[in-house]
């Protein structure tokens, strides 16, 4: 008897075992899908149906493949060495290894990258007073964010370079987000979202119905959940023209549409968001370290001096006064002259 063509195998292999309406009494065997092994039924006599076989062995001449993995469809996940990250395939049933798990969870958790613990404290600036721009890992927005060392103690989350600290600690994208826009062959109107490894950003597109790859999500939610964005302020925020008078085009990201636009830049002053610059109060931050810096205070409309502790705090923070002056005052109409 030939092997089952994968045709044959639906029809002859996939099926239930159906003892039928008979009260008969004949041992007969059938091929199971979800063990990928022929296994022995009751047979009442009766309106017999396929995936009923007089032997075993006639059963896996029929349905098992010689030396191969069973024909059988589970969707299932591996940890695959080579992308660091959990994928899917379809186990055939049986034979296989340990490295298949029901969920992608599972395999998540089974084989979890070790932690680098150089990357899970809080940055610490240090007792000592000198100013050194260095680079700390953020667990909560999983990115590498600047802080002021002091230049001493402090902990091992403390790295010269943003590379340096990604390198280190940042968990890379899922494969997924690697993949190409494709719109498909079809010509259906769908609209989607996909990861812009360009942008480093979530974008619209239509997807035709047909085809594609699975850099493809329903929503911006389930695309940014899966490729978290690089945070990047200045494509995010509104366009500012600046305190001046003057007229230069110039453009800036539009969020809403995911495009680029014109508008008229004065010549001096703008910010990437004047709000979070300017507006914001003062923040000390949580570290100790003991550096002058310059905030505007929106309610004197003046830049002040204020002690930074040298880690978090916001973007209402300059070396200089005149850096604060030049990005926060707002001449309102007022000649400042």
């Amino acid at each position: 008897m030939m092997h089952a063509a994968p045709a044959d195998f639906e029809t002859y292999c996939k099926p239930e075992k159906y003892p039928g309406p008979c009260k008969g009494y004949f041992p007969r065997w059938w091929f199971d899908v979800k063990t990928g092994q022929c296994e022995k039924f009751i047979y009442g006599g009766c309106q017999r149906k396929n995936n009923n076989y007089g032997t075993k062995k006639e059963c896996e001449l029929k349905c098992l493949r010689t030396a191969r993995p069973c024909l059988a469809y589970f969707p299932r996940y591996y940890f695959n060495s080579t992308l660091m990250s959990c994928q899917k395939f379809i186990y055939g049933g049986c034979q296989g290894n340990a490295n298949n798990f029901n969920t992608l969870q599972e395999c998540q958790q089974r084989c979890k990258l070790p932690e680098n613990t150089a990357c899970l404290p809080k940055p610490e600036a240090g007792p000592c007073e000198a100013y050194m721009p260095r680079y700390y890992f953020d667990k909560s927005t999983k990115t590498c964010k600047e802080f002021i060392y002091g230049g001493c103690d402090g902990n091992r989350n403390n790295f010269k370079t943003p590379e340096e600290c990604e390198a280190s600690c940042a968990l890379p994208l899922s494969p997924v987000c690697y993949l190409p826009k494709v719109v498909g062959r079809c010509l259906a109107y769908m609209p989607r979202y996909y990861y812009n490894t360009t942008t480093r950003m979530c974008e619209k597109f239509i997807y035709g119905g047909c085809g594609g790859n699975a850099n493809n999500f329903l929503t911006f939610l389930e695309c940014n959940q899966t490729c978290p964005m690089v945070e990047n302020f200045a494509c995010l925020d509104n366009p500012d023209p600046g305190m001046c008078a003057g007229y230069f085009p110039r453009y800036y990201f539009d969020n809403v549409t995911n495009t680029c636009k014109q508008f008229g830049y004065g010549g001096c002053g703008a910010t990437t968001n004047y709000e979070r610059r300017c507006l914001a109060r003062a923040e000390t931050g949580p570290c100790r370290a003991h550096v002058l810096l310059w905030a505007y205070d929106s309610t004197e409309g003046q830049c002040e001096q204020f002690t930074y502790g040298g880690c978090d705090g916001n973007d209402n923070k300059y070396p200089t006064k005149e850096d604060c002056e030049m990005t926060c005052l707002r001449t309102e109409g007022k000649n400042v002259c």
